[in-house]
């Protein structure tokens, strides 16, 4: 959710960034962030440069400290994959991905914690307007047919495999379908966890009193500490759909070309090249 300023503006620009943009895109990261910033939170001139000032530094920390971790990350998995990929592999690459989100939060949000306390109400107020905004679009979805939300996600699932397989086999595709067909849809839950979260956000901003420790507590529930502060059912619904996931990709694995292992290798290979590029001092 794009609920509160850096935070997730900053994550999606920076938190593994999808190969398609990494050498391009992320050298106009400080762009794409700061333009989010200020139209979320409808920043005055000097709010914005105060901004503009720690992403500059959290990029520079960011390409510094992080993107490394990431080349080394995607490396392990390349490493795995040559191997022979079992369920205690796919634990893993699960649970490296969120130490990694989890490493980058710890060094953002107290950074925006303390930010906070400079906004005012209205910039807040202006927040509060894109939430409602963002909610009724994700409220246009879920009204759509059932099949129609489910065909959508099958589409972006074989385009993700394709991107790093190359060409599915016929067969390969119909057993993804077929997964996909019976595995739970958690767009409600998502919605009715965002709302909640917003709202607790809202009225901790829109007190007189927030303190920078009250806001980051507030930030690490909802960016760190989240599945202690969801629905249990939402998270009973997540673990299923985990355990489905991990035990598709192990049974799809056996059933790559080698063709399909060469480019999936490959494609690994080059983007863990990116990173460790991005990382040197220009």
């Amino acid at each position: 959710m794009r609920s509160r300023l850096l935070v997730w503006c900053v994550a999606l620009a920076l938190v593994l960034p999808g190969c398609s943009w990494v050498k391009l895109g992320y050298g106009w990261a400080d762009w794409y962030i700061l333009y989010h910033i200020g139209a979320s939170f409808d920043l005055d001139f000097s709010q914005k440069k105060e901004a503009q000032l720690q992403v500059a530094q959290l990029i520079q920390w960011h390409k510094r400290d992080e993107l490394p971790k990431y080349a080394q990350y995607i490396e392990a998995i390349a490493i795995r994959f040559d191997r022979g990929v079992k369920p205690d592999d796919l634990d893993w690459v699960f649970d490296q991905y969120f130490n990694l989100q989890n490493s980058f939060m710890e060094r953002l949000l107290p950074v925006a914690a303390p930010w906070m306390t400079g906004l005012r109400p209205e910039n807040f107020r202006a927040l509060e307007r894109q939430f409602e905004e963002e909610n009724q679009e994700i409220l246009k979805n879920l009204n759509l047919p059932i099949e129609a939300r489910k065909q959508e996600r099958e589409d972006w699932v074989i385009k993700t495999f394709e991107d790093w397989l190359d060409d599915l086999e016929p067969g390969q595709e119909a057993k993804i379908k077929a997964f996909l067909k019976d595995l739970p849809i958690t767009e409600e839950d998502r919605l009715a966890d965002r709302k909640q979260r917003q709202a607790q956000f809202l009225k901790l901003a829109l007190s007189t009193k927030a303190t920078k420790d009250q806001f980051f507590a507030q930030l690490r529930g909802d960016f760190i500490d989240y599945p202690k502060t969801r629905a249990p059912l939402y998270n009973q619904k997540n673990e299923q759909i985990r355990q489905a996931w991990k035990g598709f990709l192990a049974q799809f694995y056996l059933e790559l070309t080698p063709k399909q292992k060469s480019y999936f290798l490959n494609k690994a290979h080059h983007l863990a090249q990116d990173l460790h590029s991005l990382s040197q001092p220009i």
